[in-house]
């Protein structure tokens, strides 16, 4: 071995929340792949162990004030988080802390050629995943098993090809997508590989082929755990519930036109599913539509499809500025759609307006629970942190690391 429309409720309450790096992360690889409908946040593959010695992470530099937002953020609680910062060649950084940002401690600055760090997901206080993307080798991974003191490459299958995105559901349990394409002219092919023992081996579904699905995945398949994990064919949904031996098609209604893809999957304690996609329904003359989908039972039966908010972009000709919603549990979940923030606690059934920070308009935000939530906005010389622990009623303003 190698190894969905719904109707839409929005309340008006400006008085009135683990995974959202998942989201984020296949975002950015979706945008960026070729031709291929990825969402942010992927397939998973795990890597070899490291099979070189630990490196210390590089000595903290002084960095340029030319960063603009967080590439990725995850907070662990009101207190604890990571930020990713990434403006090109040479300038990612990654910093960390442990008082809601009276100190920061840089834990990674470093060149990485033409590469950038585009997502981050730890697994506890230890074990953690650094992805980068952008340059010839496609989307690679650093890894931590110190709390980022010192960082590894992972080391992927190594086969002629592309890689498309690298992610993870836990240490042990990984999924790859890998392009390769005999020549210019033919239609690229895409290769999954699994593992589950922390990438000492690999399993091999060459063109996408996984058992139960009548032909090969559009895309590269999503977990939101060892176990439950899904995957698209075109416009129908299947899931796997014993970590991608088996297949089985959903009764859950995808857009039948247009290109739409896995954003998020959410499971919670009761059979509590929640699942996000992005794309295009065909119906919306410009812009990105986002959808989600919410199941009580396991993902036996689904709700239809429910569009988040959608509001015109200030440039009339653009579409609406979206950023995808991102829920830290099955329940909770939190969108900014332009300079409109919304929050729901039915699986996105609906939405309540929430005021965003006086003076600031945040980029995105990453919450913790229902109640707690952390964004950042940016201002002309640069980024500001914002963190709320009353479910957006108040937001207080924390000096970020740069």
């Amino acid at each position: 071995m190698l190894n969905q429309s719904g109707a839409l409720s929005i309340v008006s309450a400006v008085d009135d929340v683990e995974g959202v790096s998942q989201g984020r992360g296949r975002r950015a690889a979706g945008l960026i792949a070729i031709g291929l409908a990825l969402v942010l946040v992927g397939g998973i593959v795990y890597l070899r162990p490291f099979a070189q010695p630990a490196a210390p992470a590089p000595a903290a530099t002084t960095l340029a004030g030319h960063f603009v937002v967080p590439s990725d953020m995850q907070w662990f609680s009101a207190d604890e988080g990571w930020l990713v910062f990434s403006e090109g060649p040479n300038h990612s950084a990654l910093f960390h802390t442990r008082d809601a940002g009276r100190h920061w401690q840089n834990n990674f600055t470093a060149p990485l050629g033409n590469a950038n760090a585009v997502g981050l997901k730890f697994f506890d206080a230890r074990r953690g995943v650094l992805r980068i993307w952008g340059d010839a080798l496609g989307a690679r991974a650093l890894a931590t098993k110190d709390g980022g003191r010192s960082w590894q490459p992972l080391h992927l299958p190594s086969l002629g090809g592309y890689y498309v995105n690298v992610e993870f559901s836990d240490p042990e349990h990984a999924w790859v997508a890998w392009v390769t394409q005999a020549s210019p002219a033919s239609v690229p092919t895409v290769d999954l590989y699994r593992t589950a023992d922390g990438g000492q081996n690999w399993q091999k579904f060459p063109n996408g082929a996984l058992n139960g699905l009548p032909q090969p995945a559009s895309g590269s398949p999503l977990f939101a755990s060892a176990q439950d994990g899904w995957v698209q064919v075109g416009s129908q949904l299947y899931a796997s519930h014993d970590g991608g031996d088996s297949w089985q098609p959903e009764s859950l209604e995808l857009p039948p036109a247009g290109s739409v893809s896995l954003g998020q999957a959410i499971v919670s304690p009761g059979g509590l599913v929640t699942l996000t996609f992005e794309g295009s329904s065909g119906q919306v003359p410009r812009g990105v539509e986002m959808w989600v989908a919410a199941s009580s039972d396991g993902g036996r039966t689904w709700q239809p499809l429910v569009h988040t908010p959608e509001t015109p972009s200030p440039n009339a000709g653009a579409g609406p500025d979206w950023q995808p919603p991102h829920f830290s549990d099955a329940r909770n979940g939190w969108l900014v759609v332009g300079q409109i923030m919304y929050t729901t606690a039915d699986s996105g059934r609906t939405w309540n307006r929430k005021a965003m920070p006086a003076g600031a308009e945040c980029a995105d935000v990453t919450p913790v629970i229902a109640s707690t939530a952390w964004c950042a906005a940016h201002y002309p010389l640069g980024v500001r942190l914002f963190r709320t622990v009353d479910g957006g009623r108040h937001w207080s303003g924390v000096a970020p690391p740069i």
